[in-house]
């Protein structure tokens, strides 16, 4: 299991790993955004629960988006995450999406 690293800094954080969630990680990601991406499963997943992401959205992402939001000059990590069975959010799912999806980055 990866951790997260509250020292590190994060641009975006994308919660979900359904198609809505990964597609906002691909595209943010092409842009040079970092971005912690966390789900509650721990396994991938073979549907979606979304539709996907409307067209405004990505026309949105198109735009240099971080230039309309000041950047945090400091934050803290206030709680970890926990899974519905309340174990703690594992990150190896992303992990292993990666591994089978080499499109996204």
């Amino acid at each position: 299991m990866t951790n997260i690293q509250p020292q590190k800094m994060y641009n975006v954080v994308v919660v979900g790993g359904g198609l809505a969630g990964l597609m906002t990680y691909l595209c943010l990601t092409t842009y040079g955004f970092n971005i912690l991406h966390i789900d509650e499963r721990a396994y991938p997943t073979t549907a979606g629960r979304a539709d996907g992401i409307q067209p405004r959205t990505i026309e949105a992402v198109s735009i240099e988006l971080a230039t309309f939001f000041p950047p945090i000059s400091r934050a803290s990590l206030a709680s970890v995450f926990k899974q519905r069975q309340g174990l703690p959010v594992d990150e190896a799912a992303l992990a292993q999406a990666k591994s089978e999806l080499p499109a996204i980055t």
